[in-house]
This record gives C-alpha cells, sequence and structure tokens, in this order.
C-alpha cells in the first residue's frame, strides 16, 4: 500500500522569495541586508550680526531658532527636529536621539525674542523671503538656498553671521530687551507683565504708531540705540499708563507740528493748544527721560551712544518766563530725570532718589495715571504727592519742579 506523500513545507526557494518580499531595500543572494544604525546627533549653532556702525560682529542673543531634518522617508520634504533659543553668546546646542543617518539638517531663526517680535516667519541663513520684507525690516539680500548639512562624526556645526536689514533688526531687538529688562526690574508687581512684548515695524517715519502698535523705524534709526529706546518708551506709556495720541515733529522745544487724532485713542480731540503743549511735552519728556535712565543704569548694554543726552542741563531758550515749563519736552524729561538722578550735587536743590524712585515713577504712571485721560507734569506730580506714604523722596518732586517747571512748587 502506497503511503501518502509527506508534506515537508515550503522549499528553500519559496522561503527566499517570502524573505525578499518583507526586505526593505534590495537584497543580496545571502538575504536581507541590516538597515543603517540610528544614532544621536549633536546640533552646535552660533549666530552673530555685523554692526555696520563700527565693524565688530555682535552675537545674536535670546531669538528663537528651529533645526529641521530633511531627507526620504520625512513628509513634506523636512520636519523639525527641536527648537529652542540662543544663548547670551549667540549658540544654542541640543542632542537629537535616534537620528536617521541619511539626513540632512538646516537652521531657521525666528526674529522674536520675550520683549520684540519684528517678523512674521522665519530666516534661514542664506535664503532670502520676499513676503517678509512688506510688513518687516526685510531679510538678508543674498540668494541662494537654505544650507542643509549632513551629520559627520555624530555632529552637525551651523554658524552664521547676519547683514544688511537683518543685522539691523537684531540690534532693535537687543535695545528693546536690554530695555524691557530694565522697565521690568521696576515694575512693582513683576507678576503682572503689561509690557509684553512690542511688534516692530518699517513705515516713513521713526515713530510709535497707536493704531497699528507698532514701534516703527526708517534704515537711518535702525542703529541709533537712543532713538529705538524713546520710541520704544512710548510702548511702554501706551501699555502702563494713558499715552496723549498727537503726532508731532518735535525738537525738544517748541513742535514744529501737533496732529491730533481726533477721535482715535484714549483722549479727546484738542482745540486749546496750551493744553495740548502740556499733554505732548509730557509725552515726550516721559520717553526721553525712560530711555536716558535705561542708558544711564548701564551704559555697557548699548553699543551705539557715545554719550547718553544729558538732561541735567536741559532747557529751551524760548521757555520765557515761568510758570511754563511745563510745554516743553525738555524741561519735562530733565524734571524726571532731576527725581531719579544720581547726580544729587549738580544743582542745589536735587535730591538723589536714584532706582528708587525710578520703580516709582514707573509705577505712579502704572496705577495713577493709566485711565482714559491724557496726563500732563502737574497732573503727575499732585498724583505723586496725594498717594499718602506709597512713594518715597516727595521732596524730590518740589525740587525738580522748582528747578525744571515752574517757581510754583507743589507741598
Amino acid at each position: 500500500m502506497k503511503q501518502p506523500p509527506t508534506h515537508r513545507g515550503p522549499g528553500r526557494l519559496t522561503r527566499w522569495l517570502a524573505a525578499v518580499a518583507l526586505c526593505p531595500v534590495a537584497v543580496s543572494l545571502t538575504g536581507c541586508p541590516s538597515s543603517p544604525a540610528r544614532s544621536d546627533v549633536l546640533i552646535h549653532v552660533g549666530l552673530e550680526y555685523a554692526d555696520q556702525e563700527d565693524g565688530l560682529t555682535r552675537p545674536v542673543i535670546g531669538v528663537v531658532l528651529q533645526v529641521m531634518a530633511h531627507g526620504p522617508g520625512v513628509l513634506a520634504g523636512e520636519k523639525e527636529v527641536t527648537t529652542g533659543t540662543t544663548d547670551a553668546s549667540g549658540g544654542f546646542s541640543a542632542t537629537l536621539p535616534a537620528q536617521e543617518p541619511d539626513l540632512r539638517y538646516s537652521v531657521r531663526v525666528k526674529l522674536v525674542n520675550d520683549s520684540a517680535e519684528c517678523c512674521s516667519g522665519w530666516v534661514v541663513p542664506g535664503m532670502r523671503y520676499p513676503d517678509l520684507t512688506v510688513i518687516t525690516l526685510g531679510m538678508d539680500q543674498a540668494d541662494g538656498i537654505a544650507t542643509e548639512k549632513k551629520a559627520s562624526a555624530g555632529q552637525v556645526e551651523f554658524a552664521h553671521t547676519f547683514t544688511g536689514d537683518t543685522a539691523s533688526a537684531f540690534n532693535i531687538l537687543d535695545v528693546v530687551r536690554n530695555m524691557a529688562t530694565f522697565v521690568r526690574r521696576h515694575e512693582q508687581d513683576v507678576s503682572d507683565d503689561k509690557i509684553g512684548r512690542a511688534r516692530i515695524g518699517i513705515d516713513k517715519k521713526t515713530w510709535f504708531d497707536p493704531v497699528a502698535y507698532t514701534v516703527d523705524f526708517v534704515p537711518r534709526t535702525r542703529w541709533r540705540d537712543r532713538a529705538i529706546r524713546h520710541e520704544y518708551g512710548h510702548y511702554v506709556q501706551a501699555q502702563i499708563g494713558s499715552l496723549a495720541w498727537i503726532a508731532s515733529t518735535h525738537t525738544g522745544c517748541t513742535p514744529k507740528a501737533l496732529h491730533s487724532f481726533g477721535g482715535f485713542g484714549n483722549g479727546p480731540g484738542f482745540t486749546d493748544i496750551a493744553t495740548a503743549r502740556k499733554m505732548h511735552a509730557w509725552l515726550e519728556g516721559f520717553a526721553d527721560w525712560l530711555g536716558d535712565a535705561a542708558y544711564a543704569d548701564n551704559p555697557d548694554l548699548y553699543s551705539h551712544d557715545s554719550s547718553f543726552g544729558s538732561l541735567e542741563q536741559a532747557s529751551c531758550a524760548e521757555s520765557g518766563p515761568w510758570p511754563e515749563g511745563d510745554r516743553f519736552e525738555n524741561h519735562v524729561a530733565a524734571f524726571l530725570w532731576d527725581m531719579t538722578d544720581p547726580y544729587s550735587a549738580a544743582e542745589p536743590d536735587d535730591v538723589d532718589g536714584g532706582a528708587q524712585q525710578i520703580s516709582s515713577i514707573i509705577t505712579a504712571v502704572d496705577t495713577d495715571l493709566d485711565r482714559h485721560k491724557w496726563p500732563e507734569v502737574f497732573e503727575f506730580s499732585v498724583l505723586y504727592l496725594s498717594a499718602g506714604s506709597r512713594y518715597p523722596a516727595k521732596d524730590s518732586v518740589a525740587n525738580a519742579m522748582r528747578n525744571k517747571i515752574s517757581t510754583i512748587v507743589l507741598n
């Protein structure tokens, strides 16, 4: 009797063909090759910008960057693998775990730090983004594509020096970040950060635009640190207090022109030019003082001020007989300077208010002048003096008034 055939399973050829079908890549007769091993990749980034004023290079500090991976198997051709901010030297490092061996990497930088932003997109070293130049400061002029690099010995190094418009944008970010740190240090309630992040833009003039709520700069002022601090001072005014929406061509003394915004803003349109002058003097004088106070606090933070415009002896030849100092920007700035400067021997009636008095002024603007009314220097003084024990060294107000504003001394 014939035995039934024994089932021996698939033959050797059948088994090899099945193995081939499971291999993700080309195979040899010996079977599937081993998959390339994944490995960690260390990313190093170093960014700086060229200072066109003094020829030096400066680190790009505290800005947001993004590391991208490119290569086979990456959906849409690229993916974000890590993000972070640059340190005080303009550097950033990160370890990317278990990366595919054939990936390439690139870096994007955003013109954003904790205090200001001036672009709506990313800057890729070596690439120009035309869509960003219309409403922002503009990118480097270099043509080409983003640099993509493969890891070598488990590392990828990126170093780039920004130039042109992008470099000037980084200068603005630096100035605003340093001044914002100064203001936040003097805020009484640091948990209530009212100043937030300022929006930087370009315009046909350098000013704080109270409608678009942007701090705008023309090319020649993007490297003028004092001008940047002044305009950012208006932004701070608008954030913590009441900002008089009076556009002007101002010189520190009699303005060449005043322009009311009428129904816009948090105050009325003006018809009384004398009252408008007082409001305008406080508007501009406060921004002058805040910018110079920030500089005096740490001059080393600002690269383009050979000296700050000392407000100690600021005056206007056309101020005439007292009491008219409240109508002049220089006098209001000097009044605030007298309350806070460290040079108490410079004038007989000076009182050294110092850093504590800076905090008091910022707090007074934040709490007592933060309302729907356009302020002026006498109103500030009355509120400051009537605030009980909230503010120290009140005699500095009377002395500063006597020195810079009026022979009328408030008690």
